[in-house]
């Protein structure tokens, strides 16, 4: 085994001709006297057990794993466990030590951090992990039941941290941070799930964000959140409020879902200058306040949201003007375009708000497809899938609006007597239905203060739609595909593989596994998805040789061959 791990590690470690691979308890009998005695570049081995601390961790540059890296079998993660001692609940698992500079590697590998606290006057920062002033690598890491004031899971410090393939159940804060607290650093999630959190700590607080920013940038990528918040506790997933402006919020390839959310971000004055969301899936999300407002996020200068699902989501009954997405031309600039959004449910509207937007180079909603929305029409008396006002020409233009219920276009009086929504197909080639200008229309409707005409008579007039979505089953928009297999690894391989797909699919997307004389063998992935790592087990009666791995919707095949040594 140790032969195994030495290959990997020289792998990863590879300018590193000194280093030393320690394992606990064989070498030490506990892991603190382990990272005590180690040197830079050292890696540590923890056996199968509970590790009780807390553990002090030296500004050098050390890895902390399980077995979990020398066989990549996960119930090593489980049965890994660093923790606080028996009956001492209030210490977090693990510190650093601040570094001279972050140029310092911390990586932690196939562990569980469990109940750490950090609850007191003294400790109140990371109840998993405090961490400060590094370059910190997380991967295939359980954080689980860990409280603090600031950052439940983790506190990072002007740090550069990468989190590979963890998971966050149960995290709690009693101010800021259920999962994260992150000052003055950049945090990477890949292929994380987050969720549930919150609950855990019976003080008089409970922490309003499950990702807390102070002056920093968050990607995350390929990752889940949700279960999120109670039906009496709504909770943001991410803020900014105190300390230094936040640099970026990017959200690639995610799934947000089950949450009871007051907003997707709050900010105030010191809100991120920069968000993105890009092919997310949004759904089953019940929100009190709207899903993403700009103009609450003071510094934002930008918000781009493209190639998203937005399905079956809701508003709480009682809140008062709040659809999904809420944009003021004033702040941010912004561009809305190539989403999807089917079945959502609003208060006053039920998908987007537009306000005072004149130039589409600084504010457009484009290129999106609305089906089935329906709101209470709480204001105006009738159901409202898209609200807007003074909105000039080109801003609101070639969507597809098709079988909202009520008005799938509102224009809004109270800025100015009109607004544009030109160039738009709705759901049949006589236009919309508008009892003034237009009373033979058999598409969606709208009312007499929208400037509609001219309209698209069909859906194949809407421009450019390469990478709009194709999400529903005989949808009325069908699109030509866009994904693309990338690489396959490991290629050979022996128990599981892990393939790259770039783009997104439909509903009949598929992909399967054949032999060299063309036979299924497998199906491997049936149903819509987005772009990202899909990982895939070998069957268990698989036999040796050459395979092709196919992948194929009704508009687009592609294959790539693969080899399978057992």
């Amino acid at each position: 085994m140790r032969h195994s791990l030495l290959f990997l590690l020289i792998t990863a470690w590879a300018s590193l001709a000194h280093a030393v691979i320690h394992f606990v308890p064989d070498d030490f009998l506990n892991l603190q006297e382990a990272i005590d005695e180690s040197n830079s570049n050292d890696t540590i081995v923890c056996r199968n057990g509970t590790y009780y601390g807390p553990f002090f961790i030296w500004a050098r540059n050390v890895t902390i794993s399980s077995e979990f890296v020398i066989d990549q079998d996960p119930g090593h993660i489980l049965n890994c466990v660093i923790r606080p001692q028996r009956g001492d609940r209030d210490h977090r698992c693990l510190m650093t030590e601040e570094g001279d500079s972050a140029e310092h590697d911390l990586r932690l590998v196939g562990l569980t951090l469990a109940l750490g606290r950090a609850v007191t006057v003294d400790e109140f920062y990371g109840g998993g992990i405090y961490l400060q002033n590094r370059t910190a690598v997380f991967q295939d890491c359980i954080f689980k039941s860990c409280v603090a004031d600031m950052g439940g899971a983790i506190y990072s410090d002007r740090s550069n941290l990468t989190l590979n393939r963890c998971t966050f159940p149960g995290n709690d804060a009693i101010d800021r941070g259920r999962v994260l607290y992150a000052r003055l650093s950049r945090v990477v999630f890949n292929d994380c799930d987050i969720g549930p959190n919150g609950h855990l700590y019976e003080g008089p607080m409970s922490g309003d964000a499950e990702i807390q920013m102070d002056g920093c940038g968050i990607e995350i990528r390929t990752s889940s959140i949700h279960d999120i918040g109670w039906v009496d506790d709504h909770r943001e997933l991410f803020r900014n409020v105190d300390g230094a402006s936040a640099q970026y919020l990017r959200l690639y390839g995610c799934t947000i879902e089950s949450c009871n959310l007051s907003m997707l971000i709050t900010g105030g004055a010191t809100g991120p200058r920069e968000f993105s969301m890009d092919s997310c899936i949004v759904r089953n999300n019940q929100n009190w306040f709207g899903f993403f407002k700009g103009y609450l996020v003071g510094p934002m200068q930008t918000a781009q949201i493209t190639r998203n699902w937005f399905e079956e989501n809701y508003h709480y009954m009682f809140a008062e003007n709040q659809g999904l997405l809420y944009l003021d031309g004033v702040s941010p600039r912004y561009v809305v375009e190539e989403n999807y959004f089917s079945r959502n449910t609003g208060t006053n509207y039920a998908c987007i708000g537009l306000a005072r937007a004149n130039d589409p180079l600084i504010g457009r909603v484009q290129r999106n497809y609305f089906a089935q929305n329906y709101s209470r029409g709480l204001r105006i008396g009738d159901s409202t899938t898209n609200a807007i006002a003074q909105i000039g020409e080109g801003v609101f233009e070639y969507n597809g609006l098709v079988g909202n219920l009520g008005l799938s276009v509102y224009t809004s009086t109270f800025l100015s007597p009109t607004s544009y929504a030109l160039h738009n197909y709705w759901g049949d080639s006589t236009g919309p239905y508008e009892a003034t200008r237009n009373p033979g229309g058999l598409g969606d409707t709208t009312n007499a203060a929208t400037i509609y005409d001219e309209w698209l008579l069909s859906r194949d007039e809407i421009p450019d739609t390469s990478l709009f979505p194709d999400a529903v089953e005989n949808s009325p928009l069908p699109v030509s595909s866009t994904w693309q297999l990338g690489t396959i690894y490991p290629n050979a391989f022996n128990s599981e593989f892990r393939v790259v797909l770039d783009g997104m699919t439909g509903a009949d997307f598929e992909v399967k596994l054949y032999d060299l004389l063309g036979r299924e063998v497998a199906l491997l992935h049936s149903g819509r998805t987005l772009r990202g790592t899909l990982n895939f087990a070998a069957p268990a009666s698989l036999a040796a040789g050459i395979y092709f791995i196919s992948a194929h919707d009704r508009f687009y095949s592609e294959t790539k061959k693969i080899l399978y040594l057992k």
